[in-house]
């Protein structure tokens, strides 16, 4: 009954977006973070706008059904998301991930070193992908400080710098920050 009761609580959608049955019914900025929710929730409207017009395509219906499994399994908030990687993880699938190459580096080093040591601001998303607004983005995330425990995930990773819905892969920089 109590477990029960727990599991009535908890939004059950596929990215803490999606309801699992009906792809037209989204929530969005339902979720706990140590960053900005209005900024997951802008990015979030995002990705089911991509859903919506073809552009981020859903995975099978077994693997949503793993996702949302996996998210209440793990304890008493499953709608608590790690900011940096949930946020990656929107923008990779609305193609507005911005690029942390080597060819990025060369091109524009300062831009390279903030977004990759700096803190992160929604104007990185809007870098790239549909809707960039470049020059303004750039201009944005160039004026933002370099933080020092962006520094420190270089060497030891933090425990929420796993992705929000893949299962955790151990020490170092999160996947999405290669």
């Amino acid at each position: 009954d109590k477990e029960e009761r727990e599991v009535a609580c908890h939004l059950n959608a596929y990215k803490l977006i999606m309801h699992p049955k009906e792809p037209t019914l989204c929530v969005l900025g339902w979720v706990l973070s140590y960053g900005n929710e209005s900024c997951v929730g802008e990015l979030q409207a995002r990705w089911a706008i991509s859903h919506w017009i073809g552009r981020a395509p859903l995975p099978p219906k077994e693997a949503i059904e793993r996702e949302l499994q996996t998210r209440l399994r793990r304890g008493r908030y499953p709608e608590f998301v790690p900011y940096v990687s949930y946020m990656d993880e929107l923008a990779e699938a609305c193609q507005a991930l911005p690029d942390l190459s080597w060819a990025a580096f060369f091109r524009n080093p300062i831009l390279f070193w903030k977004l990759f040591l700096g803190p992160t601001v929604p104007a990185q998303y809007r870098l790239k992908g549909p809707h960039a607004n470049v020059e303004e983005a750039a201009k944005m995330v160039r004026s933002a400080p370099v933080v020092a425990h962006r520094m420190a995930g270089l060497f030891i990773a933090p425990p929420h710098s796993f992705s929000a819905t893949a299962p955790r892969r151990g020490p170092g920089v999160p996947a999405s920050r290669l």
